[in-house]
């Protein structure tokens, strides 16, 4: 059984500060060497010509490398999943025939998936270490969703839980589960409690820790933990803030996704999303912008797979993008990166199909010489070429998201509070799987 004491010094066993940001000025390093390529678009490898602007000796060397060396070198760089040797690994919480968590009552498995299954079974119990050591039992559960999280802490493990949601859409739904269970446990011939509190709330950079407080006054009158699974953007630098801001926070448990979807000092923003720490926002490293966040959320090990299983083929998509951005882009220059319809399968068609496809819902008339041309065919010829410029790239990944999680850990860590980063989830189940964890003891 995972202890508090696991708790603190598992993941990244961080002492001190000195540590974080030797750390983090080491990553800097590696990205300022290859800040071009961080910021590179797979999709403008033709337009931009990406491949030219690679070392020579790379050029010359990696169409001899195939994917399942590529995925080695992924691999060498991964971190260890040993510390979740706390945990039953997941193929023994998932059952393989009907693929539920043997663990959760059926009535916290109902309308939610195998992933999201596994992710509130163990951050239920990270909560469940944390509310004991700060004899805190109250949770507010910040982009709250449907609710599945909520429900299992609430019912399941007897925490009084508030709920804050952006979408109204979303907390209608949980109050319907919520209903669910109701009667669920009625049937059993039990007495059901009263649902967590769900309020349809859109935090900005303007929400005080006020506003917070009075949201959650009607559940707790004292003291709370607050938790986030996978929140999105801004929402986990906000929750950092309003656990620095408020006695009454108690505890914090955080796992983000989405890190293009912050806001960045690049952009001259007040109170971004990144950097948070003093240390970051005060030194002269390269800015993480759109595209380099955006690569840092891709799935390293859903990727692994498909070079490692045969599935090579299917990274043909690359290429049919950047072949189709360079006739977009020739067409109309305001159609450079625009979203396109996505088409399943589509390694499995000819080109031209699939570029139909893609701007179906388009109002666009693609000229299928020029989908034929010479030049188009040369382009399709050099596929290896994109997915392995797409695989490089990949590679930086691991360090673009240490230097968000490092400095989100760092503004913790300079204002006193115990805090660690644990890798709670599996990242083949739940790639974002790096989770911090603060208590005020």
């Amino acid at each position: 059984m995972i202890t508090l004491f696991v708790l603190l010094s598992i993941g990244m066993n961080l002492a001190d500060n000195e540590e974080i940001i030797w750390r983090i000025q080491f990553c800097f390093r590696i990205l300022e060497q290859y800040y071009w390529l961080i910021n590179a678009y797979t999709l403008d490898f033709f337009s931009c010509d990406h491949w030219s602007k690679l070392p020579w000796s790379w050029q010359k060397f990696l169409p001899s490398v195939g994917p399942v060396e590529l995925s080695r070198w992924i691999e060498s760089g991964e971190q260890s999943n040993e510390e979740n040797a706390t945990f039953e690994s997941p193929s023994e919480e998932i059952t393989s025939a009907a693929q539920q968590h043997k663990d959760l009552l059926n009535i916290f498995r109902k309308h939610v998936k195998s992933k999201k299954q596994h992710e509130i079974f163990r951050i239920g119990k990270v909560c469940t270490l944390c509310a004991s050591a700060t004899s805190c039992h109250n949770v507010l559960d910040i982009g709250s969703g449907v609710g599945h999280l909520a429900r299992f802490l609430h019912y399941g493990l007897n925490f009084t839980v508030a709920c804050l949601e952006a979408e109204s859409e979303f907390n209608s739904s949980a109050e319907r589960f919520d209903m669910d269970l109701k009667i669920a446990v009625e049937n059993m011939g039990k007495t059901p409690r009263r649902p967590p509190l769900h309020v349809v709330c859109r935090l900005t950079s303007n929400t005080d820790i006020e506003t917070l407080h009075k949201m959650t006054y009607p559940v707790f009158d004292g003291g709370f933990g607050i938790i986030g699974l996978h929140t999105c953007g801004d929402l986990v630098p906000y929750m950092l803030r309003y656990f620095a801001a408020s006695e009454k926070i108690r505890y914090l448990v955080s796992a983000g996704c989405c890190y293009m979807k912050m806001t960045s000092d690049c952009l001259g923003t007040n109170n971004p999303g990144y950097p948070v720490s003093d240390f970051v926002g005060n030194f002269k490293g390269v800015p993480l912008e759109y595209e380099s966040r955006e690569v840092a959320c891709h799935a390293l090990e859903m990727y692994l797979k498909r070079l490692n299983d045969n599935e090579v083929e299917k990274l043909k998509i690359h290429c049919y993008r950047a072949a189709l951005e360079c006739i977009l882009v020739s067409i109309d220059p305001s159609l450079k990166r625009s979203g396109l319809r996505s088409v399943k399968n589509a390694h499995c068609m000819p080109f031209n199909s699939y570029a139909m496809e893609a701007v179906k819902k388009m109002d666009i008339n693609l000229d299928k010489k020029e989908l034929q041309s010479v030049e188009t065919l040369k382009r399709l010829s050099r596929w290896q070429e994109v997915y392995k410029f797409y695989t490089i790239r990949l590679m930086l990944a691991p360090v673009i998201e240490t230097v968000i999680l490092l400095d989100r850990l760092l503004f913790l860590k300079e204002r006193g509070f115990r805090a660690t980063i644990l890798p709670l989830f599996d990242p083949v189940l739940s790639a974002r799987n790096l989770t911090i964890v603060a208590m005020k003891l």
